[in-house]
């Protein structure tokens, strides 16, 4: 993903190091108030497995979903 991230901040997320990154971009369209196109990743790296992993969203009206929240049930 070549975005300019507006976001790129480092967390602990299920005791893993983790990075967080963020894009949204507003549409020239003024009728739709909502139309912003926005790109989540976040990306951590597994020692037990030595592997990295990295999920992804993008969409219209992803503000009600928080990525942190699934990364860290992934790792229960």
């Amino acid at each position: 993903m070549y975005y300019e991230w507006d976001s790129d901040e480092k967390e602990t997320l299920g005791g893993h190091d983790a990075q967080y990154l963020a894009y949204s971009e507003a549409s020239e369209d003024t009728e739709f108030i909502d139309d912003v196109f926005a790109v989540h990743v976040v990306n951590w790296y597994d020692e037990a497995e030595g592997a990295t992993h990295s999920l992804s969203v993008a969409g219209k009206d992803i503000n009600g979903l928080d990525l942190e929240v699934v990364v860290e049930n992934m790792m229960k």
